[in-house]
């Protein structure tokens, strides 16, 4: 069982935004929370120490005096990369990249984690920026059969980010990535000065075209792909894909699942990914969006056989 202690505010503790977020969070996931002084014998003895800020968020606490801490997740993805590992070894794999993307190029132990992933597994994660993660991507479009005579907006929608790249005459000419992304939706975690920069991005740099087609990526519009029943690379509509939110947002989490089908982990976050992918279309005075299917494990195996253009930290399963 998991639970969560907080100091009291009579001792002292700041009754902040974020604090209650935590809490509220906590408790919908049906974690208990405890009000309790805390000592440094708690300190020692728990398992995970969190600080909240309304500025900086969840800040994760790496040690306190002799302890050092690693969370849950941590232990699961060292886990999970064991694993991989061995199947990739049964599969006589002999090259590999491992990659990091949104999680953790903002995680404030990044450093620490990937350290102690490296000293458990022997495996090296490279933290992709946001412009290479958009790059990698909407390279590997145009590596395979778009028609060059069109402007492109490429939209990767993630859990922690969005890429958007702009692409002319089979050119990326803008890129960025942004901190929006449906985990961050679901946890009221955007800022409306994001949202703000994100819809700037989008119309500043479109203004000077005309009937630019969209393509989609991520998970989330694969399935909208599915739903619309459109085969890999025909456009979808605009009207279908607001009749589609329409029609999923009207519905409860646990309907989407027993109505529709949807996965459990598909179930809650395509909601916010079809709003946003509506609201992209709007910016852009886009109608249609293409999916090729293609995602960032595509970019990374296509550079996999250009060695030199991802530097010496190829992984060898061989070491």
């Amino acid at each position: 069982m998991l639970y969560i202690y907080t100091p009291p505010l009579s001792s002292g503790c700041v009754g902040g935004t974020m604090r209650m977020k935590v809490i509220n969070l906590a408790l919908q996931h049906d974690i208990k929370v405890y009000e309790s002084p805390i000592t440094a014998g708690h300190l020692l003895s728990c398992e995970e120490i969190i600080l909240t800020n309304a500025i900086q968020g969840v800040r994760w606490v790496r040690s306190y005096k002799s302890k050092r801490f690693f969370h849950n997740i941590a232990d699961r993805l060292i886990d999970a990369l064991n694993a991989f590992k061995l199947l990739m070894k049964t599969h006589h794999v002999e090259r590999f990249k491992a990659c990091a993307t949104s999680a953790m190029r903002e995680a404030t132990n990044s450093l620490a984690v990937i350290n102690e992933i490296y000293s458990k597994t022997g495996l090296k994660i490279d933290v992709i920026s946001g412009k290479d993660e958009a790059s990698l991507i909407a390279d590997t479009f145009f590596a395979n059969h778009f028609n060059f005579d069109h402007t492109y907006l490429f939209i990767d929608i993630g859990g922690g980010s969005t890429e958007l790249s702009i692409i002319f005459n089979g050119v990326i000419i803008a890129s960025k990535s942004f901190k929006i992304g449906t985990i961050r939706f679901l946890n009221d975690l955007v800022k409306k000065k994001t949202l703000n920069e994100y819809k700037k991005w989008i119309k500043i740099n479109t203004k000077e075209f005309y009937n630019i087609i969209i393509i989609g990526s991520g998970g989330n519009i694969n399935k909208l792909l599915k739903e619309s029943k459109k085969a890999i690379n025909q456009s979808i509509s605009y009207s279908f894909i607001e009749k589609f939110y329409k029609k999923i947002s009207k519905l409860s989490y646990e309907e989407r699942i027993t109505k529709l089908g949807f996965n459990p982990d598909r179930s809650d976050v395509i909601v916010p990914a079809t709003k946003l992918l509506i609201k992209s279309m709007q910016y852009a005075k886009s109608n249609e969006v293409i999916v090729p299917r293609i995602g960032l494990a595509d970019g990374i195996i296509r550079k996999l056989n250009n060695v030199d253009s991802f530097g010496d930290d190829l992984n060898n399963l061989n070491t």
